[in-house]
């Protein structure tokens, strides 16, 4: 597992523009988001003994040592998404972009507005394929509350809901807010953890100008990484991770971003990782273990710098670093101080390089942590993708009444 050296930040592509039935789509060269992804490189020296001094950090010895177990969840993990157990493998299928592009075009034709409603999780999860400028006619409403989604759809004389999440609440909510407005709702084979690379989330991409062709290719560039050990980013986060819990008690992520867009993979990285890690099974029972969800952060926010570094020793930091060849250094420096001054307190701290402003490689980072949660899952045993006590909430709620609905009502279906 040694680390990579520092990889020269790729200049951003200067898109050709094509139109289809009025919509526009930047068209990425063919292997250009692929390109990007083997680009993407993980630097963990902050984590080692060297840096941070004998007994305080990981020895190449101990990581090195994890490799069997690590190889073997990795191959439960993959072996997953060959039986079916996961729907990732078909999201990545070839014929993915196309349907998307068609879906969004269809979109385009018969709507002046998209509102995305539901689960803030999911919603979270289907802003990136959008990247830093999301489309002008898309409008993001978190529930249970309708207020956004009566605001997004002000001024808008043609426009969709599409409901995310399969809580109850989602189609009662949308339906008081909206009594007869046309809806779409993701997939339940999509939702969750695996909403980033949904067919809606691609042809959302599509609405704000991305190309579902370089999403896809580059999430299966991400993919196809991790069939070797020596390009594997997700294996090596997943190494760390689990030799940091067992050896020095570190068992929360700390996902620090340095933008926007950033801030959005780490949202949505901590929401899957919290998903799928952050549960032990005992007994035939599921209980939350002591190692809590992730935290995520901004760079240079001096107040959550100061709770980090102040309060508990019980996290490891993965910096979201994105690399500009245009812009010069940009938030280099700062992430440079920060890293010493981590190194000098004894504390972990890693970085995940990748090219800036990319919504593709956006997508493809949220599938190496994805990768990296499910492998970390795998070592502790736990029951990945089962959530019993959002399910145990939901059953709750379905033996309730529904204040949203009036008598007789029914939730809107998919059209």
């Amino acid at each position: 597992m040694a680390t990579r050296p520092r990889a020269a930040a790729s200049p951003k592509p200067s898109p050709a523009r094509r139109r289809s039935a009025g919509l526009t789509l930047a068209a990425a060269a063919p292997g250009q988001a692929r390109a990007r992804v083997e680009a993407i490189t993980l630097d963990h020296q902050q984590a080692m003994e060297g840096p941070l001094g004998a007994g305080r950090g990981l020895s190449w010895t101990a990581l090195r040592g994890a490799g069997p177990a690590l190889a073997a969840a990795r191959e439960q993990v993959h072996a997953a998404h060959a039986e079916g157990a996961t729907p990732l493998l078909v999201q990545l299928g070839a014929d993915r972009a196309a349907a998307a592009l068609a879906l969004a075009e269809r979109w385009h034709q018969d709507h002046d507005r998209i509102v995305v409603f539901g689960e803030a999780s999911g919603v979270a999860a289907l802003t990136i394929s959008s990247g830093d400028t999301p489309s002008e006619r898309l409008r993001w409403a978190s529930g249970p509350s309708t207020a956004a989604l009566r605001a997004g759809l002000v001024g808008a004389d043609r426009p969709l809901i599409l409901l995310v999440g399969t809580a109850e609440w989602v189609g009662w909510s949308a339906q008081a807010a909206a009594p007869g407005a046309p809806v779409h709702a993701l997939s339940p084979a999509e939702d969750g953890v695996f909403a980033p690379w949904s067919l809606e989330s691609l042809a959302l991409g599509a609405w704000s100008g991305a190309d579902p062709a370089a999403a896809v290719e580059a999430c299966s560039a991400a993919y196809a990484r991790g069939r070797a050990l020596h390009t594997d980013i997700a294996r090596r986060i997943a190494g760390l991770s689990a030799q940091f819990d067992a050896r020095l008690s570190l068992g929360r992520l700390d996902l620090c971003a340095m933008s926007e867009l950033g801030a959005r993979v780490a949202a949505v990285g901590a929401q899957a990782w919290a998903a799928v890690v952050c549960k032990a099974q005992v007994s035939g029972a599921m209980r939350q273990p002591g190692a809590d969800a992730p935290r995520t952060r901004r760079l240079g926010d001096e107040g959550d710098l100061q709770r980090l570094f102040e309060g508990p020793a019980d996290a490891w930091t993965l910096l979201l670093e994105e690399l500009s060849a245009i812009h010069g250094p940009g938030l280099a420096p700062l992430a440079d101080a920060e890293a010493a001054l981590a190194t000098g307190q004894g504390r972990a701290w890693t970085r995940l390089r990748f090219a800036e402003g990319d919504p593709a490689v956006a997508l493809a980072i949220t599938l190496i942590l994805l990768e990296a949660a499910l492998t970390v899952a795998m070592l502790r045993r736990a029951s990945p993708l089962e959530m019993p006590t959002a399910d145990r909430f939901r059953e709750g709620l379905s033996l309730g009444p529904h204040p949203a609905l009036d008598a007789g009502a029914h939730a809107p279906q998919e059209s």
